[in-house]
């Protein structure tokens, strides 16, 4: 029988699939590079932000909550935090792709644009000119046709090759920064 890769998780009562993550403390959730800032100000570690990232592609659109486990209990202020800091890190994800698929949607609407533009120009050569002989404006127009159809293909390789990658880490990151965070001590064994 073959199994699902979620079938890897656990679930919660309501069905949730948990993406569990361990640390000694909230200390180890958080980027060292700057141990002065305090936790409202620090970035999350990169590999716990890369472990969320990939469960939550992994798991797809199934509904999940991310369960820290802690070997000491913290205030609940600094669970408060941490909640805080997830949601904010993943927000600003969220601002980044939302920037580059702006970027790429002026590449598409440029290019679409120019294409277009450069159609109707050779159109109008064409009809103006008709098969007038001359191998210089024939190759001219067919030219400015070719550019026309290049431009155009630009635009929507953009559009799809590169536009919907963005889109889709965007949705990603906008589940994580909502996603339920809770907490749990671990006993010790």
């Amino acid at each position: 029988m073959r199994q699902s890769i979620t079938d890897r998780y656990d679930k919660d009562a309501e069905g949730r699939l948990i993406i569990d993550v361990t640390a000694a403390n909230i200390t180890e959730l958080y980027d060292r590079f700057d141990s002065t800032a305090n936790y409202n100000k620090k970035d999350l570690d990169i590999k716990f932000a890369e472990y969320l990232i990939q469960s939550v592609h992994e798991i797809k659109q199934r509904p999940f909550l991310i369960r820290i486990n802690l070997e000491r209990s913290e205030t609940q202020e600094n669970m408060e935090r941490v909640r805080g800091s997830v949601r904010h890190y993943f927000e600003y994800q969220q601002e980044r792709q939302r920037r580059e698929i702006n970027k790429h949607l002026g590449r598409f609407c440029y290019f679409l644009g120019l294409g277009i533009t450069l159609v109707f120009f050779s159109l109008s050569l064409r009809s103006r000119y008709g098969d007038a002989g001359n191998i210089l404006k024939d190759l001219a127009i067919e030219g400015l046709t070719i550019v026309a159809w290049v431009s155009m293909w630009e635009a929507v390789s953009n559009l799809i090759f590169e536009w919907v990658p963005h889109f889709q880490r965007y949705r990603q990151y906008g589940r994580i920064a909502n996603g339920a965070v809770t907490f749990r001590q671990q006993t010790q064994q």
